[in-house]
Protein backbone atom coordinates (compact mmCIF):
# COMPACT_ATOMS: atom_id res chain seq x y z
CA UNK A 1 0.00 0.00 0.00
CA UNK A 2 1.35 3.27 -1.04
CA UNK A 3 1.09 6.18 1.69
CA UNK A 4 1.39 9.78 0.57
CA UNK A 5 2.83 12.91 3.25
CA UNK A 6 -0.21 15.03 4.40
CA UNK A 7 -0.45 18.53 5.78
CA UNK A 8 -0.24 18.75 9.49
CA UNK A 9 -4.18 19.65 10.58
CA UNK A 10 -4.19 23.75 11.47
CA UNK A 11 -5.36 24.13 15.25
CA UNK A 12 -8.81 23.50 16.12
CA UNK A 13 -9.45 27.77 16.25
CA UNK A 14 -7.61 28.30 12.80
CA UNK A 15 -10.01 26.20 10.81
CA UNK A 16 -12.44 27.94 9.18
CA UNK A 17 -15.77 26.89 10.49
CA UNK A 18 -14.51 27.36 14.35
CA UNK A 19 -12.83 30.72 12.94
CA UNK A 20 -16.09 32.35 11.93
CA UNK A 21 -18.11 30.70 14.78
CA UNK A 22 -15.91 32.48 16.80
CA UNK A 23 -15.07 35.99 15.52
CA UNK A 24 -18.16 37.84 16.78
CA UNK A 25 -17.91 36.74 20.45
CA UNK A 26 -13.62 37.98 20.23
CA UNK A 27 -14.48 40.67 17.94
CA UNK A 28 -17.17 41.77 20.74
CA UNK A 29 -14.78 41.36 23.97
CA UNK A 30 -11.58 42.56 22.44
CA UNK A 31 -13.47 46.43 21.75
CA UNK A 32 -14.12 46.05 25.37
CA UNK A 33 -11.76 44.90 27.11
CA UNK A 34 -9.54 46.97 29.29
CA UNK A 35 -6.46 47.94 26.81
CA UNK A 36 -4.18 49.65 29.01
CA UNK A 37 -2.37 51.28 26.43
CA UNK A 38 -5.25 52.89 25.31
CA UNK A 39 -5.08 55.31 28.30
CA UNK A 40 -1.16 55.57 28.08
CA UNK A 41 -1.48 58.86 25.94
CA UNK A 42 -2.49 60.55 28.86
CA UNK A 43 1.22 59.84 30.25
CA UNK A 44 2.56 61.26 27.07
CA UNK A 45 3.75 65.04 27.37
CA UNK A 46 1.26 67.80 25.89
CA UNK A 47 1.64 68.59 22.08
CA UNK A 48 1.13 71.74 21.81
CA UNK A 49 -0.70 72.95 18.53
CA UNK A 50 -0.62 75.92 16.12
CA UNK A 51 -3.13 78.68 16.56
CA UNK A 52 -4.46 81.97 14.07
CA UNK A 53 -3.21 81.21 10.79
CA UNK A 54 -2.79 77.09 9.90
CA UNK A 55 -1.17 75.57 6.79
CA UNK A 56 -4.76 73.27 7.37
CA UNK A 57 -6.73 72.18 10.43
CA UNK A 58 -6.10 68.87 11.77
CA UNK A 59 -9.77 67.42 12.44
CA UNK A 60 -11.05 64.23 14.46
CA UNK A 61 -14.40 63.64 15.55
CA UNK A 62 -15.64 61.13 18.73
CA UNK A 63 -17.83 59.83 20.72
CA UNK A 64 -17.07 60.59 24.46
CA UNK A 65 -15.72 57.14 25.15
CA UNK A 66 -13.42 57.24 22.42
CA UNK A 67 -11.73 60.16 23.25
CA UNK A 68 -8.45 58.55 23.66
CA UNK A 69 -8.68 56.30 20.21
CA UNK A 70 -9.05 60.02 19.01
CA UNK A 71 -5.82 61.03 20.78
CA UNK A 72 -3.60 58.71 19.45
CA UNK A 73 -5.14 59.25 16.25
CA UNK A 74 -4.06 63.16 16.29
CA UNK A 75 -0.94 62.90 17.77
CA UNK A 76 0.05 60.51 15.22
CA UNK A 77 -0.97 63.05 12.68
CA UNK A 78 0.50 66.02 14.04
CA UNK A 79 4.43 63.51 14.70
CA UNK A 80 4.31 63.42 10.91
CA UNK A 81 2.76 66.22 9.48
CA UNK A 82 3.45 68.97 11.74
CA UNK A 83 6.25 71.30 10.09
CA UNK A 84 7.29 74.69 10.74
CA UNK A 85 5.67 76.69 8.24
CA UNK A 86 3.08 73.75 7.87
CA UNK A 87 1.88 73.95 11.18
CA UNK A 88 -1.66 72.11 11.58
CA UNK A 89 -4.45 73.30 14.02
CA UNK A 90 -6.14 70.78 15.83
CA UNK A 91 -9.92 70.49 16.37
CA UNK A 92 -12.03 67.59 17.79
CA UNK A 93 -15.29 67.56 17.37
CA UNK A 94 -16.87 65.67 20.48
CA UNK A 95 -20.24 63.86 19.42
CA UNK A 96 -22.35 65.38 22.56
CA UNK A 97 -24.65 68.41 23.00
CA UNK A 98 -23.92 67.24 26.75
CA UNK A 99 -22.48 70.42 28.77
CA UNK A 100 -21.09 68.44 31.14
CA UNK A 101 -19.52 65.80 28.70
CA UNK A 102 -18.09 68.38 26.35
CA UNK A 103 -16.47 70.22 29.48
CA UNK A 104 -14.86 67.01 30.59
CA UNK A 105 -13.59 66.52 26.93
CA UNK A 106 -12.41 70.19 26.25
CA UNK A 107 -10.97 69.59 29.92
CA UNK A 108 -8.86 66.64 28.59
CA UNK A 109 -8.15 67.17 25.13
CA UNK A 110 -6.34 70.49 25.72
CA UNK A 111 -4.22 69.18 28.66
CA UNK A 112 -3.04 66.85 25.88
CA UNK A 113 -2.87 69.27 22.93
CA UNK A 114 -2.43 72.95 24.03
CA UNK A 115 -3.91 75.04 21.79
CA UNK A 116 -6.70 72.62 20.33
CA UNK A 117 -10.20 73.34 20.06
CA UNK A 118 -13.45 71.48 21.27
CA UNK A 119 -16.66 71.60 19.78
CA UNK A 120 -19.99 69.80 19.82
CA UNK A 121 -20.50 67.81 16.75
CA UNK A 122 -24.34 69.61 16.96
CA UNK A 123 -22.98 73.35 16.22
CA UNK A 124 -22.67 72.36 12.76
CA UNK A 125 -25.69 70.87 12.22
CA UNK A 126 -27.34 74.18 13.65
CA UNK A 127 -25.78 76.52 11.28
CA UNK A 128 -26.37 74.35 8.79
CA UNK A 129 -30.15 74.45 9.13
CA UNK A 130 -31.18 77.54 7.31
CA UNK A 131 -29.59 76.90 4.21
CA UNK A 132 -29.51 73.30 3.96
CA UNK A 133 -32.50 71.76 6.24
CA UNK A 134 -32.28 68.50 4.21
CA UNK A 135 -28.90 67.94 5.49
CA UNK A 136 -29.22 69.00 8.71
CA UNK A 137 -32.59 66.83 9.21
CA UNK A 138 -30.56 63.75 8.06
CA UNK A 139 -27.38 64.91 10.81
CA UNK A 140 -29.92 65.04 12.92
CA UNK A 141 -31.31 61.69 12.59
CA UNK A 142 -28.32 59.64 11.02
CA UNK A 143 -26.05 57.67 12.75
CA UNK A 144 -23.35 58.94 10.93
CA UNK A 145 -25.14 62.85 9.48
CA UNK A 146 -23.20 64.53 12.35
CA UNK A 147 -19.96 63.56 10.21
CA UNK A 148 -21.26 64.90 6.82
CA UNK A 149 -22.07 68.13 8.79
CA UNK A 150 -19.07 68.60 10.33
CA UNK A 151 -16.59 67.70 6.85
CA UNK A 152 -18.66 70.17 4.86
CA UNK A 153 -18.46 73.43 7.81
CA UNK A 154 -14.66 72.59 8.45
CA UNK A 155 -13.94 72.97 4.87
CA UNK A 156 -15.51 76.33 4.58
CA UNK A 157 -13.32 77.16 7.40
CA UNK A 158 -9.84 76.48 5.63
CA UNK A 159 -7.78 73.45 4.25
CA UNK A 160 -8.83 70.56 6.24
CA UNK A 161 -7.41 67.30 6.97
CA UNK A 162 -10.17 65.13 8.51
CA UNK A 163 -9.48 61.70 10.26
CA UNK A 164 -11.73 59.08 11.88
CA UNK A 165 -10.58 58.45 15.36
CA UNK A 166 -8.89 54.97 14.27
CA UNK A 167 -6.97 55.99 11.97
CA UNK A 168 -3.15 56.25 12.42
CA UNK A 169 -0.21 57.41 10.28
CA UNK A 170 2.86 55.23 10.91
CA UNK A 171 5.40 57.39 8.89
CA UNK A 172 5.46 60.48 6.79
CA UNK A 173 3.04 61.80 4.34
CA UNK A 174 4.81 63.15 1.40
CA UNK A 175 0.94 63.02 -0.41
CA UNK A 176 -0.93 64.80 2.05
CA UNK A 177 2.50 67.41 3.38
CA UNK A 178 2.63 68.30 -0.76
CA UNK A 179 -1.30 68.38 -1.06
CA UNK A 180 -1.51 70.35 1.87
CA UNK A 181 1.64 72.81 0.81
CA UNK A 182 0.28 73.01 -2.43
CA UNK A 183 -4.11 73.72 -1.72
CA UNK A 184 -4.81 70.34 -3.25
CA UNK A 185 -5.79 68.46 -4.83
CA UNK A 186 -8.34 66.78 -2.90
CA UNK A 187 -7.30 63.39 -1.48
CA UNK A 188 -9.00 60.03 0.20
CA UNK A 189 -8.32 56.76 0.95
CA UNK A 190 -9.10 54.01 -1.67
CA UNK A 191 -10.73 50.90 0.62
CA UNK A 192 -10.47 46.90 -0.28
CA UNK A 193 -13.23 45.44 -2.10
CA UNK A 194 -14.62 48.68 -3.66
CA UNK A 195 -17.29 51.68 -2.24
CA UNK A 196 -19.41 50.44 0.45
CA UNK A 197 -22.00 52.82 -0.92
CA UNK A 198 -26.16 53.55 -0.62
CA UNK A 199 -26.63 51.49 -3.80
CA UNK A 200 -30.36 53.49 -4.20
CA UNK A 201 -28.19 57.21 -4.19
CA UNK A 202 -25.69 56.47 -6.50
CA UNK A 203 -27.82 54.91 -9.11
CA UNK A 204 -30.28 58.60 -8.78
CA UNK A 205 -26.80 59.90 -8.74
CA UNK A 206 -25.60 58.57 -12.25
CA UNK A 207 -29.04 59.21 -13.99
CA UNK A 208 -28.58 62.82 -12.48
CA UNK A 209 -24.85 62.69 -13.95
CA UNK A 210 -22.73 62.44 -11.04
CA UNK A 211 -20.90 60.09 -11.38
CA UNK A 212 -19.45 57.62 -8.18
CA UNK A 213 -15.82 56.51 -7.45
CA UNK A 214 -15.12 52.61 -7.61
CA UNK A 215 -13.92 52.83 -4.30
CA UNK A 216 -13.49 55.31 -1.76
CA UNK A 217 -13.31 55.37 2.27
CA UNK A 218 -14.15 58.44 3.99
CA UNK A 219 -12.00 58.08 7.50
CA UNK A 220 -9.42 59.96 5.92
CA UNK A 221 -9.57 63.21 3.78
CA UNK A 222 -7.68 66.02 2.59
CA UNK A 223 -9.93 68.99 1.24
CA UNK A 224 -9.25 72.40 0.02
CA UNK A 225 -10.95 74.98 1.62
CA UNK A 226 -14.60 75.72 -0.20
CA UNK A 227 -13.76 72.18 -1.97
CA UNK A 228 -17.36 70.86 -1.23
CA UNK A 229 -20.32 72.63 -1.67
CA UNK A 230 -23.08 72.15 0.86
CA UNK A 231 -25.63 72.81 -1.59
CA UNK A 232 -25.00 69.92 -4.02
CA UNK A 233 -25.14 67.83 -0.50
CA UNK A 234 -28.74 69.58 -0.11
CA UNK A 235 -30.16 68.21 -3.39
CA UNK A 236 -28.73 64.89 -3.24
CA UNK A 237 -30.30 64.43 0.35
CA UNK A 238 -33.17 66.56 -0.44
CA UNK A 239 -33.98 64.14 -3.18
CA UNK A 240 -35.09 61.22 -0.77
CA UNK A 241 -33.12 58.78 -3.02
CA UNK A 242 -30.99 57.05 -0.26
CA UNK A 243 -31.91 54.42 2.54
CA UNK A 244 -32.61 55.83 5.45
CA UNK A 245 -30.92 52.27 6.62
CA UNK A 246 -27.99 52.73 4.99
CA UNK A 247 -24.88 53.00 7.29
CA UNK A 248 -23.30 54.21 4.36
CA UNK A 249 -25.57 57.46 2.98
CA UNK A 250 -22.40 59.93 3.84
CA UNK A 251 -19.79 58.22 3.08
CA UNK A 252 -22.01 57.80 -0.45
CA UNK A 253 -22.49 62.11 -0.41
CA UNK A 254 -18.87 62.66 -0.18
CA UNK A 255 -17.63 60.11 -2.77
CA UNK A 256 -19.95 61.93 -5.13
CA UNK A 257 -18.82 65.50 -3.84
CA UNK A 258 -14.91 64.48 -4.15
CA UNK A 259 -15.51 63.04 -7.62
CA UNK A 260 -16.46 65.72 -8.56
CA UNK A 261 -14.09 67.95 -7.08
CA UNK A 262 -11.41 65.88 -9.10
CA UNK A 263 -10.22 63.91 -5.78
CA UNK A 264 -7.04 62.01 -6.13
CA UNK A 265 -7.16 58.03 -4.30
CA UNK A 266 -3.99 58.01 -1.93
CA UNK A 267 -1.19 55.10 -2.65
CA UNK A 268 -3.28 52.06 -1.72
CA UNK A 269 -0.88 49.42 -1.03
CA UNK A 270 0.75 52.45 2.06
CA UNK A 271 -2.33 54.11 3.02
CA UNK A 272 -4.66 50.92 3.57
CA UNK A 273 -8.12 50.26 4.69
CA UNK A 274 -8.24 46.97 4.78
CA UNK A 275 -9.73 43.61 7.15
CA UNK A 276 -6.53 41.83 6.75
CA UNK A 277 -5.45 40.37 10.24
CA UNK A 278 -9.10 40.38 11.34
CA UNK A 279 -8.94 36.58 12.09
CA UNK A 280 -6.71 34.91 14.72
CA UNK A 281 -3.47 33.22 12.38
CA UNK A 282 -4.78 35.30 9.72
CA UNK A 283 -2.44 37.34 7.51
CA UNK A 284 -1.87 40.92 8.44
CA UNK A 285 0.05 43.90 7.22
CA UNK A 286 3.75 45.08 7.08
CA UNK A 287 3.21 47.82 9.55
CA UNK A 288 6.92 48.91 7.89
CA UNK A 289 5.59 49.66 4.88
CA UNK A 290 2.65 51.68 5.98
CA UNK A 291 1.85 55.55 5.72
CA UNK A 292 -1.75 54.93 7.03
CA UNK A 293 -3.76 52.65 8.57
CA UNK A 294 -7.55 52.80 9.25
CA UNK A 295 -8.61 49.95 11.59
CA UNK A 296 -11.93 49.56 10.94
CA UNK A 297 -14.57 47.51 13.41
CA UNK A 298 -13.12 44.39 12.29
CA UNK A 299 -9.79 44.91 12.80
CA UNK A 300 -9.83 47.68 15.64
CA UNK A 301 -7.91 45.47 17.91
CA UNK A 302 -5.59 45.39 15.82
CA UNK A 303 -4.84 49.13 16.42
CA UNK A 304 -4.72 48.37 20.31
CA UNK A 305 -2.71 45.36 20.04
CA UNK A 306 0.15 46.34 17.17
CA UNK A 307 -0.54 50.20 16.43
CA UNK A 308 -0.40 52.05 19.28
CA UNK A 309 2.29 49.77 20.78
CA UNK A 310 4.61 50.70 17.66
CA UNK A 311 3.70 54.42 17.56
CA UNK A 312 4.48 54.43 21.56
CA UNK A 313 7.94 52.44 20.97
CA UNK A 314 9.32 55.27 17.80
CA UNK A 315 7.58 58.21 20.03
CA UNK A 316 9.97 56.68 23.36
CA UNK A 317 13.28 56.01 21.02
CA UNK A 318 12.94 60.09 19.56
CA UNK A 319 11.78 61.34 23.24
CA UNK A 320 13.79 58.88 25.85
Amino acid sequence: MTTTASTPAAPWWRRGLARRALTRPLWWWQKRRPWKIRRAVFALPPHPVATGEVAAQLVTLAAPGMLTDAAWSARSFLHGLDRPGERLGLTLYLDTAEPQALARGRELWQGMFPGAEVRSTHEPVERLQARAPALAAFARTHPTGRKLAVVLAAQERGHLLFTDSDVLLFRASPELADAIRQGGPPRFNLEDGGLNGDARLVVYAGRAGWPAPASLNSGLLFVPRGTLRVGDAERLLASGEFDPGSWFVEQTVLALLLTAAGAVPLPPEEYVVSTDGQFYGGADRDYARLVTRHFTTPVRHLMYGKGLPLLLRRWREKCP
